[in-house]
């Protein structure tokens, strides 16, 4: 083999040899970068009457909509769980005192805590000269309580505390007292007002949540 051509064989397969661990370094630094998350199970301090759990619901689809878009690094969902059964836990994530939160979540980024505290179906404004419910259309009424903590440093810091409020239209064919409605988890929910809404309120709490971490993790 002549010596030219086999330097050049050489150059091309020492440069394919290169490329892909850095590819794969890359990788796995983007990886590292992601904040490390843990979303804990919905709180739901609600009185709504439902054939689903709300909590189940809530805590699913947040934490399902934060994977897929993959900006952060989320603990496995059932760890999570298991944790959040912990004893320590029963205590009101929502106060003042968080010292016991350290010593729970000591090897992770960040934590969040959500509390539905408000999920109801009320009839409009205007149509409440209505005596018979049935002739009305109606506003579902949905308030989550957020609570997002930096644990990276020897004391938590809150990065978000807010209550996420949002209200949507429940046409008079698809309130309560004209529409049996499907649980969550049926292909018709999804389609139906109160999906729709559920979703859209989802977005926009996954919408909150992602924006505070990644801020907090970006200008530390």
């Amino acid at each position: 083999m002549p010596r030219a051509l086999f330097f050049a064989l050489a150059l091309v397969t020492g440069c394919n040899l290169n490329l892909i661990p850095q590819e794969d370094h890359k990788q796995q630094t983007q990886v590292a970068l992601k904040p490390v998350v843990v979303i804990t199970p919905v709180i739901d301090s609600t009185e709504e009457d439902s054939i689903w759990s709300l909590s189940d619901e809530f805590t699913y689809c947040i934490t399902h909509q934060l994977a897929q878009k993959n900006h952060l690094s989320l603990i496995n969902f059932d760890k999570t769980r298991a944790t959040a059964q912990q004893p320590v836990l029963k205590q009101n994530p929502f106060e003042q005192d968080m010292s016991w939160l350290k010593k729970v979540f000591s090897h992770h980024g960040f934590v969040v805590f959500l509390e539905l505290v408000e999920h109801n179906e009320v009839i409009r404004q205007g149509d409440k000269q209505t005596i018979d419910s049935k002739k009305c259309s109606a506003e579902l009424l949905m308030t989550m309580r957020v609570r997002i903590f930096d644990l990276r440093k020897n004391e938590p810091k809150v990065v978000l505390q807010e209550l996420v409020h949002e209200s949507h239209f429940i046409p008079r064919p698809f309130t309560r007292s004209n529409f049996q409605q499907e649980k969550w988890g049926h292909e018709m929910f999804t389609i139906s007002p109160m999906g729709l809404a559920h979703s859209q309120f989802i977005k926009h709490i996954c919408n909150r949540l992602e924006d505070y971490i990644l801020l907090a993790a970006h200008n530390d």
